[in-house]
C-alpha cells in the first residue's frame, strides 16, 4: 500500500528545510510540491528564487498539479527571482539578491511567507566566492526569523568525490556540512542501492536536523516513484516493494 506525498512530506509552517538530491535522483519534485501548497494556501505567499530553472518550467509542472502560477506571476502571492544570470561582479548578485528578499518581506501584507531557493549548486559551478555563498544562506535563514517565514533550500551533495581537490568539490563539501549543520530538518533523495526498477526510483529520508526542537520526530525512510503530475506520486515503507534494497 503507498503512502500518498502530504503523509509524507512535513508542512513547512515555521520551518527551516533542506533538501538534499543527486544526479540520479532528482528532489525538483519536493519544491513542485511545497510550491503547489503555498500557492493554495489563501494566508500565504510564496518568494521563489530559481537559479536555474525559468518560469516556464515551473509553470508547467505546476499546472499539471491544478495550479495556474501566470495569473500570480508578478502579483504580490506569487514572487518569481530569476537568478540564472548571477555573477559576482554583474547586475544580478547575492548582495542585490538579498536586497530584493528584504524588500518583498517588509511590503508583504501576508500572515505568512515560504522562501524556496532552488537550487544554489549553481553558485559553485559558476564559481560564486563561498564566503559569500555563507553570508547570503545566512541572512536569508535571518530574516525569516525576523519575519517569521519558512525557508526551503535545495542543494546537490554529488558534485563529486570526497576525495577530489578542485575548488568546487573542496566549497561545496565545505557548504553542504554548513547547510547540514543550520537546517531543523534535512530532507534527501538518493537512488536506489539496488538500482532502478520499474516500480520503485529512488529513497527518501526524512530527518531531524540539528537545530530542530521538535524532540518527538521519528526520522522516517520511505522508496518512491514520482508521478507526471508530483502530486500523484506514490511512497512506499523501505522493504514493502520486492527486489529493492
Amino acid at each position: 500500500m503507498y503512502i500518498p506525498i502530504d503523509s509524507v512530506i512535513p508542512n513547512q509552517n515555521g520551518k527551516s528545510i533542506l533538501i538534499t538530491d543527486t544526479v540520479f535522483a532528482d528532489a525538483s519534485f519536493l519544491i513542485n510540491h511545497y510550491l503547489s501548497k503555498s500557492i493554495k494556501n489563501k494566508e500565504e505567499n510564496i518568494l521563489l528564487m530559481s537559479f536555474t530553472n525559468n518560469f516556464i518550467q515551473y509553470e508547467s509542472i505546476q499546472k499539471k498539479m491544478g495550479n495556474n502560477l501566470k495569473i500570480y506571476k508578478d502579483t504580490e502571492k506569487l514572487n518569481f527571482i530569476d537568478a540564472n544570470l548571477i555573477s559576482p561582479s554583474g547586475d544580478v548578485n547575492l548582495k542585490i539578491l538579498f536586497q530584493k528578499i528584504e524588500e518583498l518581506l517588509k511590503e508583504s501584507s501576508f500572515e505568512s511567507t515560504t522562501i524556496i531557493l532552488d537550487d544554489i549548486t549553481h553558485l559553485l559551478y559558476i564559481e560564486y566566492p563561498l564566503n559569500e555563498i555563507l553570508d547570503f544562506e545566512y541572512k536569508c535563514r535571518k530574516i525569516c526569523n525576523m519575519y517569521n517565514c519558512d525557508i526551503i533550500v535545495r542543494i546537490h551533495k554529488d558534485i563529486g568525490d570526497d576525495n577530489d581537490i578542485d575548488p568546487i568539490s573542496i566549497n561545496h563539501s565545505q557548504l553542504l556540512n554548513y547547510l547540514m549543520n543550520s537546517y531543523e530538518y534535512i530532507i534527501e533523495t538518493n537512488e536506489l542501492e539496488s538500482g532502478y526498477t520499474d516500480d520503485i526510483q529512488g529513497q527518501l529520508s526524512f530527518a531531524r536536523g540539528v537545530t530542530c526542537t521538535q524532540f518527538d520526530f521519528n526520522p522516517r525512510l520511505y522508496h518512491y516513484k514520482i508521478n507526471e503530475n508530483p502530486a500523484y506520486s506514490k511512497f512506499y515503507a523501505k522493504g514493502l516493494i520486492e527486489g529493492t534494497v
